[in-house]
C-alpha cells in the first residue's frame, strides 16, 4: 500500500456520485464508476499486482490497454476467468479478482527464489538440460510450472451467439482518425460498422487534455459520436475487438458485454466492401537495468491515469525518454498536479522550445543521459542517470515513479493479417503499414502520423476515399481545428549502455532480457524468428506489442 494520497480531489471521467466496492487478494477497496480494475488499484495505492512468469519478480501496472503485459488477473465468483487484463476490466460491484503465477502472494512469492538462480535458467536452458531418461519426470514439473491462471472449476451459465454482417465500411478504431472517418463514410449513406475496444469513443483524446475547434477533445468526440449515432445507417460496437482480417475482406469481430443482460460475448463474421484501419499505435519502454519494477510505466499510461481516471501517481515522477513525445505529455501532467522531478533525454540535441518550456515548469532537463540504475524492488525509491558521453559520470535522482516513451508501435496487426507486409520507417523507428493488397485503407497514428491535426485530416481523407470506391458521393465536412503537436523527432537507442549486471527486460511478461537476446546471438539464433523462438520473446498473451520492434532493434 501506498499512504500517498492516489486519487486526484477533482477531475477524471469518473463518477464520484457512487462508490463501487470490490476485493483483490482477499483485501477490500473501493473505486467509482468509469474506473477499470487497474485504475482503481492504483487509486487505492497497489503497486505490486502480479508475478512474472518465469523469475517470478514483483511487477506493477506498465499500461493503461490491451498492451498491458503484467496485470493479468483470476476473477473469482459465479464467473471464473483465468488471464484477463486488469486495464482492461471495467470495475463492477463487488467484483473479486487475485493475482496469478504467485504463492501465496504477489509481496511473497516462494517462487522468487527463481530469480536468484537465474544464471542456472537463461534462455534455451530447457533444451539443453532436460535431455535423456529422466525426461518424464522433467516433463511433470514444466508442465505444472507452465502457464498462467488456473482453469475454471464450475460450469459456465453464461450464453454466447454468433452474426453474420454485410457492411459497405468498416472502420475499426475510434479515436480521432476513426471518429473523422466515420463522421463522413455517416453522412455519405454508406452502410457502416464502427467497432472499438473501448466502452467510449476517443482513443488517445480520452486520455490527454487537448483542444479541438475550441472545445475539449473529449467534447468533440462526445459530439462526434452523437451525430454518428443519430445515423440509421451507422451502427456502431463498442467493448469490441477486430480479431482477423481474412480474404476477401471478411473479418471476425468478438463483441464483450453485448446489450442483452444474458449474453456475455457475440462473435461477428463480417464481410465489408472497403475497410478503414484506425487502430492507433502503443508506445514502447526503454530497455535499461530493472526497467521492471513496480512503479514504472510508459508515458502514455501515466496521462490516461492521471487525466481520464484522476490517480495520483505519486509524489516525484521521472522521465526518460528519447522523442518528444512525453514533454508534451509532461506539461500535460504538471497542469494536472503532478510533480515532475526531471526528464531524462537520451538525445544531445532537443528542441529549444522543449527546453523553455520545461525550465518554465520548473522541470530539470538532463540531455545525453539514461537511467543507469533503479534503486527498489517493490517499489521505486531512485534512479542513477549515467551521461552517455561519458559513462563514468552518474548522479542520482529520488523518485519513486519512472515513466518511459522510447518511441511508438503503430498497430499494424490486421493490415499484416489481410496479407499486406509492413515496412520499417527509420525516421520513426517503426514499422508502417505497406501497399494495401485488399481493399482497405490505413489512417492515423497506425501509419505513422502521431500529430493530432495529422489524424484528423488522414480521417476525413480516407473517408472520402472509401465513399468513392463504393461509388458513392463524399459529403465532407470542415476540417477540424486541432491543438499543435511537437514532431517526433526520435532518436532511438536500442539499450542503455551500463557495466551494470542486474536484468535489463525487453519483453516482460516472458521475462525476456536483452542479455538472453545476446546469448541467442552467440548461439547462432540470429534471425528475428530464430531468437523469438528461443527466448519466447513476443510469444505471451501480449504477442508482443510493446517489446517486438525493441527486440528486432536489439
Amino acid at each position: 500500500m501506498n499512504a500517498y494520497p492516489s486519487r486526484r480531489p477533482t477531475g477524471g471521467m469518473i463518477d464520484r456520485d457512487r462508490v463501487i466496492p470490490f476485493q483483490f487478494n482477499g483485501r477490500h477497496y473501493k473505486g467509482y464508476p468509469g474506473d477499470t480494475l487497474a485504475s482503481a488499484l492504483l487509486a487505492n495505492g497497489v503497486r505490486v499486482v502480479a508475478r512474472s512468469f518465469k523469475y517470478h519478480r514483483p511487477r506493477g501496472i506498465v499500461g493503461a490497454g490491451f498492451e498491458e503485459p503484467n496485470a493479468l488477473v483470476q476473477l473469482q465468483g459465479e464467473s471464473e476467468e483465468p488471464n484477463v487484463l486488469a486495464t482492461c476490466l471495467p470495475l463492477t460491484d463487488h467484483l473479486h479478482a487475485k493475482s496469478q503465477n504467485c504463492w501465496p502472494g504477489p509481496r511473497f512469492d516462494l517462487g522468487s527464489v527463481n530469480d536468484w538462480m537465474s544464471r542456472l535458467i537463461p534462455a534455451g536452458f530447457y533444451y539443453k538440460t532436460f535431455m535423456w531418461r529422466p525426461w518424464n519426470s522433467y516433463a511433470r514439473v514444466i508442465r505444472k510450472a507452465a502457464g498462467l491462471g488456473q482453469i475454471p472449476k464450475t460450469t459456465e451459465s453464461e450464453f454466447y451467439e454468433k452474426r453474420y454482417h454485410h457492411c459497405d465500411i468498416l472502420i475499426v478504431g475510434a479515436g480521432p482518425s476513426g471518429l473523422a472517418a466515420a463522421l463522413v463514410a455517416g453522412e455519405s449513406g454508406a452502410r457502416v460498422l464502427f467497432v472499438d475496444d473501448q466502452s467510449q469513443p476517443g482513443g488517445r483524446l480520452l486520455s490527454e487534455p487537448a483542444q479541438i475547434d475550441g472545445q475539449s477533445a473529449v467534447e468533440w468526440a462526445q459530439r462526434i459520436t452523437a451525430e454518428v449515432d443519430r445515423r440509421s445507417n451507422v451502427r456502431r460496437l463498442a467493448n469490441s475487438t477486430v480479431a482477423g482480417y481474412y480474404d476477401h475482406n471478411m473479418l471476425t469481430v468478438i463483441e464483450r458485454n453485448p446489450e442483452q443482460s444474458w449474453l456475455r460475448e457475440r462473435f461477428w463474421r463480417v464481410r465489408a466492401q472497403q475497410v478503414i484501419i484506425a487502430t492507433g499505435a502503443v508506445e514502447r519502454p526503454l530497455v535499461f537495468p530493472n526497467n521492471d519494477r513496480p512503479g514504472m510505466m510508459l508515458v502514455s499510461a501515466a496521462s490516461t491515469y492521471v487525466h481520464r481516471f484522476a490517480v495520483n501517481l505519486g509524489r516525484q515522477i521521472v522521465i526518460t525518454t528519447n522523442n518528444n513525445s512525453a514533454y508534451q505529455a509532461a506539461f500535460d501532467l504538471v497542469e494536472a498536479g503532478q510533480n515532475i522531478h526531471a526528464i531524462v533525454d537520451t538525445r544531445q540535441t532537443i528542441d529549444y522550445e522543449l527546453l523553455k518550456r520545461s525550465a518554465d515548469q520548473g522541470i530539470e532537463v538532463l540531455s545525453a543521459s539514461g537511467i543507469s540504475a533503479v534503486h527498489g524492488r517493490s517499489s521505486v525509491h531512485g534512479v542513477e542517470v549515467v551521461s552517455l558521453a561519458d559513462t563514468s559520470q552518474v548522479s542520482r535522482l529520488a523518485c519513486d515513479v519512472v515513466c518511459y516513451s522510447g518511441g511508438w508501435n503503430p498497430l499494424v496487426h490486421l493490415h499484416s493479417h489481410s496479407g499486406a507486409k509492413p515496412v520499417y520507417d527509420p525516421r520513426l523507428a517503426c514499422f508502417v503499414p505497406g501497399e494495401s493488397v485488399q481493399s482497405s485503407f490505413c489512417a492515423g497514428a497506425v501509419r505513422g502520423v502521431f500529430d493530432l491535426k495529422g489524424c484528423l485530416h488522414e480521417g476525413l481523407a480516407v473517408g472520402r476515399r472509401s465513399v468513392e470506391a463504393l461509388g458513392l458521393r463524399p459529403m465532407m465536412p470542415r476540417q477540424p481545428d486541432a491543438s499543435d503537436t511537437p514532431e517526433l523527432q526520435i532518436e532511438p537507442i536500442w539499450e542503455i549502455p551500463t557495466t551494470s549486471r542486474a536484468k535489463a527486460f525487453v519483453d516482460f511478461q516472458n521475462d525476456v532480457t536483452s542479455s538472453d537476446l545476446k546469448l541467442a546471438v552467440r548461439e547462432n539464433y540470429a534471425s528475428v524468428e530464430h531468437a523469438k523462438r528461443y527466448t519466447t520473446a513476443g510469444m505471451a498473451t501480449d504477442q508482443g506489442k510493446i517489446s517486438n520492434t525493441n527486440v528486432i532493434g536489439l
